[in-house]
């Protein structure tokens, strides 16, 4: 569920399981290589950024940040992590795709420029 259709309690309760996750995959040192590489990507098709980034990305998360995958998916799905591991693979990609949109990516864009201005 998008969290732009989720009422205050549901988006609430999300961002709480989903702000820890999302601070340890930004705070581990491999996924600065990866942002780097999205920010030059700047001349490259949709398709060409995927096919570079994707299986890089997957592989860091399901290997390093499995639990926090899951977190971020049981939060977007309102199911508990215990249950995520035992989702329909298809299913959970496709929840995602449609779990994604700027309001939720604007929080923690949002987020980060403030801690980035507090920090200034």
């Amino acid at each position: 569920m998008k969290i732009s259709e989720m009422n205050n309690e549901q988006a609430a309760d999300a961002m709480v399981k989903i702000a820890p996750a999302i601070q340890n995959l930004l705070n581990d040192e491999n996924t600065k290589p990866m942002l780097e590489k999205l920010a030059n990507a700047k001349g490259m098709d949709t398709v060409q950024i995927v096919a570079t980034l994707l299986p890089q990305a997957v592989a860091f998360c399901m290997k390093d940040h499995k639990e926090d995958l899951f977190a971020i998916v049981g939060a977007l799905t309102m199911q508990p992590v215990s249950k995520v591991g035992k989702m329909n693979f298809v299913s959970t990609v496709k929840e995602l795709r449609e779990s994604f949109d700027e309001d939720f990516l604007g929080f923690f864009n949002l987020s980060g420029n403030q801690t980035k201005s507090a920090e200034s």
